[in-house]
C-alpha cells in the first residue's frame, strides 16, 4: 500500500507570526484519494510568569532573590533601574535559561560593585527563545503612580522636637509638607522619598525651611502627606549610608536613549504606560523625571544688597514704598528649575497677597508696601511648579511709610 506524507505551511495559533507546521495526509489506499488532519507545534508561546521577590526592603549585607517562570528555554536579561530609569545593575545579560522556575539575586550593588544609595529600584526581565519569540516583564505597564491614600495618626512632641506618625498601604514615594490652612507652604519635612508599606515616624523641629519661623506655634498649622504608589516589585534600599538625591547619573542618558529597545525601561516608556492608566488617578509627580521632582531651593534678598545678605539671616530691615526683592534659585536647583515652569506666590502674614505667573532663576519681585499697615510683617514666597513641586522662603520686614 502506498503511504504518502506531505509537509506544508500552516498558521501557528500560539504565536503572532507565521511558522512552519506539519500537515499529515492520512493513509492513502489509492492514488488521488486524500484525507487531511493538522498537527501544530507543541511549543508554547514564550512568556514570563509568576515574578516574585522574597523581600522588598534591602539593607547592606542582605540580598533579594528574584524568581520567575519561563514557559520555554530562552536567553534572559534582568536589569535593575534607579529612580530615573538608568540601568544600575545587569543581573543577567542574554543568559541562557531553561524552561521552568529561574532565580537570580541582587545584593544592592551597582555594576561597579558599589552599594547603591537609599532609593527605590525597579527590575525588568526580557527573554528571547531560540526561534526568535520574545517576552518582556515591565511592572510599569500595570502599576505605579496611583495617588496614595496616606494618613497622619498623630503628631507628638513639644517645642523643638516633634514626631509625625503616619501609615502607608503599600510602598510609595511621598512628601510631607507643613504650612498654614489656606496659606503658604512653610516647610518640606520630607521631599519625594520612597517608603515601605506600614507605620512610619518622621522627626521634625517644627520650624520652617529657613529655620527662623515656628510652624507648630501657629493655631492654623497644617501637616499633609501626599505621594503615589511605586510600581509593583519595587525594591527599597535602606541603610546604605548614602541618601539618593534624584540627580541624573551618566547612565540615565543611556537608558533614555534606549527607549526604542524592547524590554528596556525609560522615562518616556514609563510615562506612556502611566497615561494609559490615567483613569486610576495617576499623580502628576509620577509623570515627571525624579531628577526634576524635588522642591526648589532659593533665597531672597533686597535687590540692592549683596547675595550673601539673605533676608532670613539679617536683622529685620525697615522698608517703605515699592521694595525690590531678588528671588535667587540655588545652583543645585537650577537644572530642575529650568526644565519646569514655576510661578511666584507671595503671602503676607500668612494671607495670599500677590503672584507672578512666570518665575525666573534670578527674579525681581516688587513688593508694594503701601498696601500694608506700618509695623512688622511676615513675608513668605512660594515657588510653585505646574506639576506640584514647591519651595518656600520666609522673612520679616518692618514697614514705615
Amino acid at each position: 500500500m502506498l503511504r504518502v506524507w506531505r509537509f506544508g505551511e500552516t498558521q501557528r495559533t500560539t504565536a503572532s507570526r507565521w511558522g512552519i507546521g506539519l500537515t499529515i495526509l492520512s493513509l492513502v489506499g489509492a492514488l488521488g484519494t486524500f484525507g487531511t488532519g493538522a498537527v501544530f507545534s507543541s511549543e508554547p508561546k514564550l512568556s514570563i510568569e509568576n515574578v516574585q521577590l522574597d523581600r522588598t526592603v534591602l539593607r547592606p549585607g542582605e540580598a533579594v532573590t528574584l524568581s520567575f517562570y519561563l514557559s520555554r528555554e530562552a536567553k534572559v536579561s534582568v536589569l535593575v533601574y534607579g529612580p530615573n530609569y538608568e540601568v544600575v545593575r545587569r543581573l543577567m545579560d542574554d543568559e541562557p535559561r531553561p524552561r521552568g522556575t529561574n532565580q537570580t539575586i541582587w545584593d544592592g550593588r551597582d555594576d561597579s560593585g558599589r552599594m547603591v544609595p537609599d532609593e527605590a529600584y525597579l527590575i525588568s526581565i526580557s527573554a528571547e527563545s531560540p526561534d526568535g519569540d520574545s517576552a518582556h516583564y515591565d511592572p510599569t505597564t500595570f502599576s505605579g503612580g496611583e495617588a496614595v491614600e496616606a494618613s497622619i495618626s498623630k503628631v507628638e512632641g513639644s517645642r523643638g522636637q516633634y514626631r509625625i506618625f503616619y501609615s502607608l498601604p503599600a510602598p510609595s514615594r511621598i512628601s510631607i509638607r507643613a504650612g498654614i490652612q489656606r496659606g503658604p507652604l512653610l516647610k518640606t519635612v520630607l521631599d519625594q522619598v520612597p517608603k515601605a508599606a506600614g507605620d512610619h515616624v518622621e522627626s521634625w523641629d517644627g520650624m520652617d525651611d529657613t529655620g527662623r519661623i515656628s510652624v507648630m506655634d501657629h493655631p492654623k498649622r497644617m501637616i499633609q502627606v501626599s505621594g503615589y504608589l511605586l510600581p509593583k516589585g519595587s525594591i527599597l534600599v535602606e541603610g546604605s549610608g548614602t541618601k539618593g538625591d534624584g540627580t541624573f547619573s551618566p547612565g540615565a542618558k543611556t537608558a533614555l536613549a534606549g527607549v526604542q529597545k524592547p524590554g528596556v525601561l525609560s522615562f518616556q516608556r514609563v510615562r506612556q504606560n502611566a497615561m494609559k492608566r490615567a483613569d486610576r488617578g495617576v499623580a502628576q509627580q509620577f509623570l515627571v523625571r525624579q531628577a526634576l521632582n524635588v522642591a526648589p531651593k532659593f533665597q531672597v534678598r533686597l535687590r540692592e544688597e549683596a547675595p550673601q545678605q539673605q533676608l532670613a539671616q539679617i536683622p529685620v530691615p525697615t522698608v517703605s514704598g515699592e521694595v525690590g526683592l531678588t528671588v535667587e534659585v540655588a545652583p543645585e536647583s537650577l537644572s530642575a528649575f529650568n526644565e519646569l515652569r514655576y510661578e511666584i506666590v507671595v503671602f503676607v502674614d500668612n494671607e495670599r497677597f500677590d503672584e507672578e505667573e512666570q518665575a525666573y532663576p534670578s527674579h525681581t519681585y516688587v513688593l508694594d508696601t503701601r498696601r500694608l499697615s506700618n509695623g512688622e510683617h511676615l513675608v513668605t514666597i512660594n515657588l510653585v511648579s505646574m506639576t506640584g513641586q514647591m519651595g518656600s522662603y520666609s522673612f520679616r520686614i518692618n514697614v514705615a511709610n
